[in-house]
């Protein structure tokens, strides 16, 4: 959270509330798979997950800018809590980070791959390039579900399913991601 941004760039609990009560079954469909993935990254239930980043969002403690997605935004805090407790229970998770893998209109693949994070210093660093990825595309809901379908190890079948986007506009999306990544010359992009 961007500590210079005014509080009326954020929902206030009430609005995140009401815009929460309008959730249809596809939404909390799409929240159980996110917190399910998030699951197999710590020792904790789907269901604590989600209901801990819902108790922290509806008391204030987790704010929620205005332009973003709702499933967005529960999404981040729902790794942001299973990325506490893993700290606090000084566990590593379960699964390794891939590289994020971009293709290319041309058929090649770009991958930036996440630096070891073996120490503080280079935990820190990931930690500040994927806030500053996740910034990058805060405006894009679409771009933003990729880039954490792609943080989670996910396939693009099962990013393309939670997103709800068919092949062409999966491809799409990567294609924009891809040129975004070029022009701000962002991370280690490899070809």
């Amino acid at each position: 959270m961007n500590a210079l941004a005014p509080d009326d760039d954020y929902l206030s609990p009430g609005e995140l509330r009401a815009a929460v009560d309008e959730f249809q079954g596809a939404d909390w469909i799409r929240l159980r798979k996110i917190a399910s993935i998030h699951a197999m990254k710590c020792k904790a239930e789907w269901q604590e997950i989600l209901d801990e980043a819902m108790c922290r969002a509806l008391d204030g403690t987790r704010k929620c800018r205005k332009n973003l997605s709702i499933i967005v935004f529960f999404d981040g805090a729902m790794r942001s809590i299973v990325s506490s407790w893993n700290k606090e229970a000084k566990t590593e998770p379960t699964e390794k980070a891939m590289p994020l893998l971009i293709e290319t209109e041309e058929g090649r693949e770009l991958t930036v791959d996440p630096p070891d994070s073996s120490t503080p210093d280079l935990e820190l660093e990931v930690q500040e390039k994927l806030t500053e990825l996740e910034e990058l595309f805060e405006d894009d809901d679409e771009a933003t579900m990729v880039l954490m379908g792609q943080q989670d190890n996910l396939s693009p079948s099962e990013i393309q399913e939670l997103t709800g986007l068919n092949q062409t506009q999966y491809a799409t999306v990567l294609r924009q991601l891809r040129r975004r990544c070029e022009k701000l010359q962002f991370g280690n992009v490899t070809s």
